[in-house]
């Protein structure tokens, strides 16, 4: 009884820790988007101010032009000044445009990885809020290539989610790949990225648990509206990739085949030590 506990409490733990790694991210992003946005109006601002030296700009030329009477550059000092107004004017000018291109760059690609972050932490709030506790789910977890966005253990098996922020409508082109109506287009090959992902956790388990694990993969898009039945083939693999909503998603889950309750444990036993390691890893590293 103290021994189930023990787990129980670690389970607890490591979901607790996985919710705040998952917060963490999201407040990382929004706190970059805002300084981005900061940023973004100080160059507006300069520009404005740049704008206002030009009129002042305008005004000491024709001051110039009226008191040289014809001779405005035979005065050396005059030249000088008008020179060094000239300077400070095209700085005014230029770096506050060059600036704002940067910021608006950053700033989109920050507001991007937010509404990834968002998405991701949609689903698997849906997902602890859906699912009953006999399933386990962990978020933003890596082995070797990139994160796997969340991964489900428990009655009807192992899952891989691949999580897309995409808005719009989510359907199947003519060559029968993904395409987002009216939105964000895919910009990568998801197809491609979940099965990397879904045999980077195969190799994980490989050798460490009793039986070869068979993990379903999908795509989840809780930002787009997705036609039913969309599922993405190859003729060169036997890898089947669902596209779901979150809704979608929940019903694809408990639609598999029942695996028994020690295999569940074993899966969810070396995933909890792996995150445990990562975890400990991060701590002795901050330490030196």
């Amino acid at each position: 009884m103290k021994e189930f506990s023990e787990e129980k409490s670690m389970e607890i733990d490591i979901k607790k820790e996985l919710s705040q790694k998952l917060s963490f991210i999201r407040q990382k992003y929004e706190d970059e988007y805002k300084m981005f946005s900061r940023l973004l109006n100080i160059m507006m601002f300069q520009l404005w101010a740049a704008g206002a030296y030009g009129v002042f700009y305008v005004i000491m030329v024709w001051i110039f032009v009226k008191t040289a009477k014809g001779n405005l550059f035979h005065n050396i000092n005059t030249v000088i000044l008008l020179a060094v107004f000239s300077v400070i004017l095209i700085v005014l000018i230029i770096t506050p445009l060059k600036m704002i291109s940067i910021a608006k760059v950053f700033r989109d690609k920050t507001a991007e990885l937010k509404r990834e972050a968002d998405a991701e932490t949609d689903v698997y709030n849906f997902l602890v809020q859906s699912l009953t506790e006999d399933y386990s789910i962990f978020p933003n977890l890596s082995f070797g290539y990139g994160d796997i966005d969340i991964i489900v253990v428990g009655s009807t098996g192992i899952f891989v989610i691949d999580v897309k922020s995409n808005r719009g409508v989510a359907t199947l082109n003519s060559s029968d790949k993904l395409n987002v109506i009216v939105g964000d287009k895919p910009h990568k090959n998801y197809r491609r990225q979940v099965i990397q992902e879904t045999m980077q956790l195969k190799s994980h388990l490989d050798g460490k648990i009793t039986f070869s694990a068979f993990i379903h993969s999908a795509i989840a898009m809780p930002n787009a509206s997705v036609m039913k039945g969309i599922v993405l083939e190859s003729p060169y693999d036997k890898f089947k990739i669902p596209v779901l909503s979150k809704q979608g998603l929940l019903e694809f889950i408990h639609n598999q085949e029942k695996i028994s309750g020690d295999r569940v444990k074993e899966v969810v036993k070396v995933i909890e030590n792996y995150y445990k390691d990562l975890t400990e890893e991060g701590f002795n590293t901050n330490n030196d």
